[in-house]
């Protein structure tokens, strides 16, 4: 199992665990087209993953390019409309033609690592990994979402108690060693989250 799906196997085990703890089931929680939107992913991938399949086999240049089409396909402008690629390849002195070609096809060569670097920064405003991440490691950056969410919601007080809130802290920490399991290139996808985690399990310490 590569690290990608190692991590993304911890994800979904505490996941579970959280879920079982509320009495819910991940068809409740799980929306596989909003996870298929914020992964960029297809979401027969999502499904096949989360099942503990294995999707197909995708060139690394065919994967960054879909990656691009989809992101820009579900981060809008706030009136709706797509941003236009002369948008996106001006922000980092890029020549629309050669985005154009790129998503296109028409490239002569493969997506370059500043021409991903620079339409991430458009993004998310700094370079994260994204397009080139695995499917898997993809995918468990789209759960962090949802797996915060749960833990807020044990936290607001529908179990109370010192106990329960250890248990809390033993699921983030968990959590926390899957995402170190994650190769280099894609430490950024999680790394504010598991930083927002951190802070989170130090606040319960001082509050406890």
């Amino acid at each position: 199992m590569t690290e990608s799906r190692s991590a993304l196997a911890g994800t979904l085990h505490h996941l579970d665990a959280l879920l079982e703890h509320q009495g819910k089931s991940r068809a409740e929680v799980l929306d596989v087209e909003e996870l298929a939107r914020e992964a960029c992913l297809p979401a027969d991938v999502v499904t096949t993953l989360l099942n503990g399949g294995d999707p197909p086999e995708q060139e690394f240049t065919d994967r960054v390019i879909g990656r691009i089409k989809m992101l820009r396909e579900t981060r809008t402008r706030q009136d709706g409309k797509l941003y236009s690629w002369r948008e996106i390849a001006e922000s980092f002195n890029a020549s629309p033609a050669s985005i154009s070609n790129l998503v296109s096809g028409h490239g002569k060569a493969g997506p370059l690592a500043s021409t991903q670097a620079g339409i991430e920064r458009f993004f998310f405003s700094e370079p994260t990994g994204f397009l080139s991440a695995e499917p898997a490691s993809a995918l468990n950056s789209a759960l962090q979402a949802v797996v915060s969410r749960l833990q807020t919601s044990l936290q607001g007080g529908d179990h109370p108690g010192r106990n329960t809130s250890l248990e809390h802290l033993g699921v983030r920490g968990g959590a926390l060693r899957s995402a170190t399991a994650l190769p280099d290139a894609d430490w950024e996808l999680v790394e504010s989250l598991i930083k927002r985690l951190v802070q989170d399990a130090q606040r319960e310490r001082r509050d406890g």
